[in-house]
């Protein structure tokens, strides 16, 4: 039992003396700290994501708890160019000082006069404003990908490190994680004022949602009526498009906002893939070659509204509904295995198809008063 108990310590020491940390610190051009850099952590061979940190307002950033390996180090920031850096860890590594450069466009006899987002931070949340520059013509899920301090990985959406909740104008969005994604991708940028990641939520906000990113939609500011029609395609293997109008409408009791989307797309994807298998000798026992392709179609209509109606000086009432309808989506399926014995000889080969057909409806409405008291 003693000699379980110290290989079980021992166990543990060991495997955690294998991890490490990596850090440094991220100026401009100027030598001025930089914040609010992306920073992320690849795998050197096929830059798979592994881990990821934003630098802070004296441009440190610290990635803990990293394997022994090869990586790559990737810095970002809106309107730099991107700054990769090969790392070597088999201890802790402080990379020191490392220079982002600014990314300016060379245009020739051309002159262009575009709004850039802004950053603002605040106590509690850093400001990301970015209604009516070059971001809104993608999707909102593109934004939330160049926002500062947020990691986008598939669909897991991470700060410092921790998932973080969605929340739309100040209401939580009660989907799940693939849902949110499917949500964002159909949501127009033109419809974005601002991204806030908020790092201390105040008492409004629901205690477990832990670090919130609130996603501010543009409000018809001055009376009357404005609308929108958007578009986008996009052309890869097999092309995919999504268009959408917005509306909104205001007055001296009424706010009215009405947005729609449908977004049809069709995806491929191709992995390849090698497998060796050992024997307990160490000797080869076989080798796997295996050929995995999906192709993916999917139609969804996003369908948003809001309305705020004043009742007086000190009440007011908000109903807004969220309705995300993914009627036909598919997966075709595909995988070829080829496995050569020993000396590379073909031995045996499986080929499988498989399909899956998903419908998936979701529907969120929220309503809320909201009084000052005297």
């Amino acid at each position: 039992m003693i000699r379980i108990l110290l290989f079980t310590i021992l166990t543990a020491t060991s495997l955690s003396a294998q991890e490490h940390k990596v850090s440094g610190v991220i100026v401009d051009k100027n030598s001025e700290p930089f914040s609010f850099v992306t920073v992320l952590l690849l795998k050197q061979t096929d830059s798979v994501f592994v881990s990821g940190s934003a630098t802070d307002e004296e441009g440190r950033f610290v990635i803990s708890n990293v394997a022994t390996g090869n990586y790559l180090l990737k810095a970002s920031f809106i309107g730099c160019e991107d700054l990769y850096n090969p790392v070597k860890i088999n201890t802790d590594v402080n990379l020191g000082v490392l220079t982002l450069m600014e990314n300016p466009e060379e245009l020739n006899e051309v002159s262009l006069s575009v709004q850039i987002p802004t950053i603002r931070r605040e106590v509690d949340r850093l400001i990301f404003n970015v209604e009516n520059t070059s971001l809104s013509n993608g999707s909102t899920w593109d934004i939330l990908k160049r926002t500062p301090s947020v990691i986008v990985q598939q669909n897991s959406i991470t700060v410092k490190n921790q998932a973080a909740t969605i929340y739309i104008n100040d209401r939580r969005v009660n989907l799940s994680s693939s849902e949110v994604q499917s949500l964002l991708e159909n949501f127009s940028g033109t419809n974005i004022k601002s991204i806030e990641v908020i790092t201390n939520p105040s008492s409004k906000y629901d205690a477990e949602s832990g670090l919130i990113i609130n996603i501010v939609t543009s409000k018809n500011i001055t009376p009357g009526y404005k609308g929108n029609v958007s578009g986008n395609l996009e052309q890869a293997i097999f092309p995919k498009y999504r268009t959408g109008t917005g509306h909104y409408f205001k007055n001296e009791w009424l706010n009215l906002s009405v947005g729609y989307s449908f977004n049809k797309r069709k995806e491929h994807k191709n992995d390849l893939g090698e497998v060796t298998f050992f024997e307990p000798d160490n000797s080869i026992n076989s080798f796997w070659e295996t050929d995995f392709e999906r192709i993916t179609r999917s139609e969804t209509h996003n369908i948003n509204t809001s309305l705020d109606f004043t009742i007086n000086d000190k009440t007011t009432i908000n109903l807004s509904s969220l309705i995300l309808l993914e009627p036909n989506t598919t997966y075709s399926n595909t995988e070829v295995a080829n496995i050569f014995n020993p000396q590379r000889q073909p031995d045996s080969l499986f080929t499988t198809d498989s399909g899956l057909e998903l419908e998936k409806h979701n529907v969120a409405v929220d309503l809320s008063l909201r009084h000052k008291f005297n």
